[in-house]
């Protein structure tokens, strides 16, 4: 019996997955539905299954999908460079796997292969080299002008901070008193000092400044020159202080009116001063002229150079040679030197400055 009204039929075995769902009926679903297949494959014909392949079979199957398109690309390939393909196939191989003498003759030789050309000559080597360097070289020029741009400002304040402007005013005018009370009114000086950028170049630092110390020029400071540049590299190098009053010296116009050959006189300019022929003619005029090395403890800081344009401006040899001594005690003792040498310390310390010029065996500049 029984209990609590509680039928004792029993009910279908429910599955719940999110619903409840019957297990005989899925079992008789799934029969009908292989029944249903199993007619609908016998009615149309459809083979069941994949018939298995032999090893002939699928190597040939293989061959035919895949080796005869790879054969037929390759050769399409071949065709286009023919008949040089094999030409330049046969090169290849001996370029790679051949006698070395050969290898060298053709990689080091120029040929042309249908639209392909190749040049492994030394010339056309040097000419790429030479294209390539000379992108770097204008590409140098044009940071060392944005440099030097840099460096006018930077000048300016070293001049300003150490007062170089007002020594350089009370050199001149000194050095003026000292030569005579003929010191002409053309009377210029001005100072320069180891170039900022370039260890084998001079930096002009300040204008020129006349006789009475007063202001001479405008934008002149900046300008640089070779150590290998007139009297002002020659002395630099040298240390040798000058100061002459013809700029083509007796002796020089003597040899010239003996021998024509060393004529005409910007030639022998050029010669005798290392300059080119438009810097002969543009000094030519400047007869008189004077430079001085400054330097303290063996450290090089900077030239005093003044000119004028008259002939003997700065006396006679006696008078040239008395000037040119009290000058130097002059300098050695003035606050010039002290400040040019402050100055030089404080680039140095962060400048590596660049050489240009080294001789290729010694080493020596």
């Amino acid at each position: 019996m029984a209990s609590d009204g509680q039928s004792n039929e029993k009910k279908p075995l429910l599955v719940w997955w999110g619903f409840g769902i019957c297990v005989n009926c899925l079992a008789f679903s799934l029969m009908a539905g292989v029944l249903l297949l199993c007619v609908l494959f016998t009615g149309l014909h459809i083979p069941v299954g994949i018939e298995p392949l032999s090893l002939g079979e699928f190597l040939k199957l293989f061959y035919l999908s895949a080796a005869v398109p790879f054969l037929v690309l390759l050769g399409e390939i071949l065709k286009g460079f023919s008949p040089w393909g094999f030409v330049v196939l046969g090169i290849v191989a001996v370029v790679l796997y051949g006698p070395i003498w050969i290898r060298k003759s053709l990689l080091s030789g120029r040929w042309k292969v249908g639209g392909f050309e190749y040049d492994g000559s030394t010339s056309s080597a040097f000419r790429k080299e030479l294209n390539e360097a000379v992108k770097i070289v204008e590409q140098a020029n044009e940071e060392i002008r944005e440099a030097y741009e840099s460096a006018r400002p930077y000048a300016s304040q070293l001049r300003e901070r150490f007062q170089i402007g007002a020594a350089a005013s009370g050199a001149a005018a000194e050095i003026a008193r000292l030569v005579g009370p003929d010191c002409p009114d053309d009377f210029r000086l001005t100072i320069y000092v180891p170039d900022l950028l370039f260890s084998d170049r001079l930096y002009q630092f300040t204008e020129y400044y006349d006789k009475q110390g007063k202001l001479a020029s405008e934008q002149q400071a900046g300008r640089t020159y070779s150590i290998r540049y007139g009297i002002i590299g020659r002395v630099w190098r040298s240390g040798v202080a000058e100061i002459e009053g013809e700029l083509i010296s007796p002796e020089d116009q003597m040899l010239l009116a003996r021998d024509p050959r060393h004529g005409p006189i910007e030639k022998f300019i050029a010669r005798r001063w290392g300059l080119t022929l438009a810097e002969a003619a543009h000094i030519k005029q400047y007869n008189s002229y004077a430079a001085i090395r400054l330097e303290i403890a063996e450290s090089k800081v900077g030239v005093v150079f003044f000119y004028s344009k008259q002939l003997n401006a700065f006396g006679d040899n006696v008078a040239r040679e008395r000037a040119l001594t009290e000058i130097k005690v002059m300098l050695e003792q003035s606050a010039l030197v002290t400040k040019l040498l402050e100055i030089n310390d404080e680039i140095a310390s962060w400048s590596g400055r660049i050489q240009i010029f080294r001789n290729s065996k010694t080493g020596i500049v």
